[in-house]
């Protein structure tokens, strides 16, 4: 399923027609039953119904927020002894960390948690404590390196998941040019609780890709 909306991913850009508004959860779900051709009622049918439809288009759109990332902003306030700082659930990737300490600031190294040790394993044995060696990165944290004895702010710049949605009335806040992925991974979910899912799937990629011929 992650392959197959990769793959969507790299190809809805060149083919997304612009648009002027976003649409909300229920929007996406009434686009599921004209690409499935079954009536939008409330009821639906025994097996699929509008509260299936807008639960599809949930799961769909946050799972390509959370594939594609956002970027965002944040500051960290360190605290003496404490090493690792939760950036944000569903944490992507860090592109920059800085830190300021009154007048003074500079870039700190990002590493994977694992390259951090080892890098600061083969530095000589003198190490000025003024700054940092450089922040490691485990699941949804960072770690400075040494331990902070004192509070500093560090400034990060990465990428997080997209905006959550989780009522029927929530906005999908996600560029427009993405809208294509959580319509058609929406569908493909719903066409799975009809057992319907490899003739959709098949369907749409046949769409998609004539349309780059």
């Amino acid at each position: 399923m992650v392959r197959k909306l990769i793959i969507l991913l790299m190809l809805i850009p060149a083919l997304t027609q612009a648009s002027d508004s976003l649409r909300t959860v229920s929007e996406f779900g009434r686009k599921i039953f004209h690409n499935m051709n079954m009536s939008d009622t409330l009821n639906g049918s025994d097996r699929f119904d509008s509260t299936d439809a807008q639960r599809c288009v949930r799961d769909a759109a946050n799972e390509v927020g959370n594939l594609i990332g956002v970027e965002k902003a944040k500051s960290i306030v360190t605290t003496a002894g404490t090493w690792g700082y939760e950036v944000e659930k569903d944490l992507n990737s860090i592109l920059a960390v800085t830190i300021k300490r009154t007048k003074f600031s500079k870039p700190v190294i990002v590493y994977p948690f694992e390259k951090l040790l080892e890098a600061y394993s083969q530095q000589s044995s003198t190490y000025d404590t003024v700054a940092y060696f450089g922040c490691g990165i485990s699941g949804d944290s960072i770690y400075p390196y040494p331990i902070p004895n004192r509070v500093d702010t560090l400034y990060l710049i990465y990428r997080g998941s997209g905006t959550k949605v989780s009522t029927y009335s929530d906005t999908v806040n996600l560029s427009i040019k993405y809208y294509p992925a959580v319509e058609y991974l929406a569908t493909a979910k719903a066409a799975a609780i009809m057992s319907r899912d490899a003739t959709y799937w098949q369907a749409y990629f046949d769409k998609i890709v004539g349309g780059l011929k």
